[in-house]
């Protein structure tokens, strides 16, 4: 079944390598409990359709559109752009990119929504990073001249922060975002990172894309341990508020451990802080559902998550469950506990 979207694959020709369909379903069920209301439901989270062509051996070109599953009030069936671009990778070591992209800070941003072992990405990541912006990035390493396995590696882009309708094209014409990295693989199994952003510029907040936060940045780690089995991660995150919004400061530690080839299990604890009491906003899905909540606002979030997944066919077919109990203080309105039961279905070719 998964070798239907391949339309043409040679990896001898020496134009054309390989010509795709691309897609992902990512369907989901929530129960919220909490001390302001419960809600629940179905959602159809991610549904995407695009292409892709491999060719010249070292460019690939690709388009991703967000399809319309949930009855938007858009009037059309294909929503919007996810994501495009042209990959040039002339080697292992480095790869140069430019389309609509995202600025790649923390472990669990730069991994695929297809790959993610969560239901959900972290409160700081749906919070204080951007979404997809316009850009060019390059990324690659070299060999620390050391030791047998050790690699720096670094990566750099810019980016147009400028807010434009679902079909525009980017442009530079507003605000715009710098991103610059480094980091060291000390082998295959062990890396540390260290990743920064920038918003320069225009940063009207009806204008700009960008999340108002002037500087960004996460100390991220990955490590495998135990015959490859358990996996850690963890961020160390920070971002600075743009004009009144109030700084982010928090950490997000991700274990999880390959029970069998079939099982996984996973776990996270994440801590958000701010400079203010209004500083923190509770997550859009699903924590805002409950239906007497006074305020999205607050400080001193603190949530945990444990689930399992299922893998059917690798990642391109699974399903996967959770429950994450989460608390934060609210400005002014007491504090707010809740309990969210998930499960989901993820499917991509």
């Amino acid at each position: 079944l998964w070798s239907i979207p391949v339309l043409y694959k040679n990896k001898e020709n020496p134009f054309i390598q390989e010509v795709a369909f691309t897609g992902r379903y990512q369907g989901q069920i929530f129960n919220l409990n909490s001390n302001d209301g419960s809600a629940g439901g179905w959602q159809n989270r991610r549904q995407r359709f695009g292409g892709k062509v491999k060719f010249l051996n070292d460019f690939e070109a690709y388009i991703d559109f967000n399809l319309n599953f949930n009855g938007a009030n858009t009037g059309r069936f294909v929503q919007n752009y996810e994501g495009f671009g042209l990959k040039w990778k002339p080697a292992d070591a480095f790869n140069l990119e430019a389309g609509l992209l995202k600025v790649p800070i923390t472990n669990e941003w730069r991994t695929s929504s297809k790959q993610i072992i969560t239901l959900e990405r972290s409160d700081f990541i749906n919070s204080a990073i951007s979404d997809k912006l316009g850009g060019i990035l390059a990324e690659g390493k070299v060999s620390d001249g050391f030791t047998k396995d050790g690699k720096l590696t670094y990566g750099a882009g810019i980016y147009t922060a400028t807010r434009s309708e679902d079909w525009a094209y980017p442009t530079f014409d507003g605000g715009s975002v710098i991103y610059a990295g480094v980091g060291y693989e000390f082998n295959k199994n062990h890396s540390l990172r260290y990743d920064n952003s920038f918003l320069v510029g225009n940063t009207d907040v009806d204008t700009s894309a960008a999340e108002p936060y002037s500087y960004t940045s996460a100390l991220s780690y990955s490590g495998k341990y135990l015959d490859k089995k358990l996996w850690l991660q963890s961020d160390l995150v920070m971002a600075i508020g743009e004009d009144s919004q109030p700084d982010l400061f928090g950490f997000i530690f991700l274990p999880s451990y390959k029970l069998t080839e079939k099982i996984e299990l996973v776990a996270r604890y994440q801590y958000l802080v701010s400079n203010k009491d209004n500083g923190v906003s509770l997550q859009k899905r699903y924590e805002r559902r409950a239906p007497e909540l006074p305020t999205s606002k607050g400080n001193n979030y603190h949530a945990l998550y444990g689930g399992v997944n299922y893998f059917i066919y690798q990642d391109k077919i699974k399903v996967m469950g959770g429950l994450e109990y989460s608390h934060m203080d609210l400005a002014n309105h007491g504090s707010y506990d809740q309990v969210t039961l998930f499960g989901a279905v993820r499917v991509y070719f």
